[in-house]
């Protein structure tokens, strides 16, 4: 694995490159059931076209700054998007939601999650955040939420 800076981590902008990294994280990621295993791929069927995803990400960025939403993406050293994260931080409590959390399938078991949670740890005590969320079935994900540090099955927290 390449070496990933503190920059690695950005907003998703409606860009051609960025939906690709989208689709690549949303569409044709699933879950792992085994740990240590990389996730299946999914369907093609419901993969949204590029107007069809600007558009929805105009709207989206509309209403999800009212609520402290973030859609992040985490790229590697040649500006591909291997991991891509929705948060909600809500900044009267001090808590993050990890809202979704994906890397890449040709990025998994590399240490890129890992990296890509801690930037956003990060960048999460610097705004005064003192407790982060995450909420999940996957048996896959709470093997890898519990490494990072948090407690708890389906719903996870962690304070930092």
């Amino acid at each position: 694995m390449g070496q990933l800076n503190k920059t690695g981590m950005r907003e998703l902008t409606s860009d051609m490159a960025d939906y690709e990294g989208y689709i690549t994280c949303n569409y044709y990621t699933g879950y792992s059931r085994v740990v240590g295993q990389k996730s299946d791929k999914l369907s093609d069927d419901s993969i949204p076209s590029y107007e069809a995803f600007e558009e929805s990400f105009k709207q989206n960025k509309a209403v999800d700054h009212q609520f402290g939403c973030f859609e992040l993406v985490y790229d590697n050293e040649d500006g591909k998007v291997v991991a891509y994260a929705d948060i909600q931080h809500d900044k009267k409590n001090h808590t993050v939601a990890i809202l979704v959390f994906i890397v890449a399938q040709d990025y998994q078991l590399k240490g890129y999650g890992r990296k890509f949670y801690q930037a956003i740890e990060e960048e999460a005590r610097k705004k005064g955040v003192r407790r982060i969320t995450v909420n999940t079935a996957a048996y896959g994900a709470i093997k890898f939420w519990h490494k990072m540090g948090f407690y708890g099955n389906g719903f996870l927290a962690k304070n930092i």
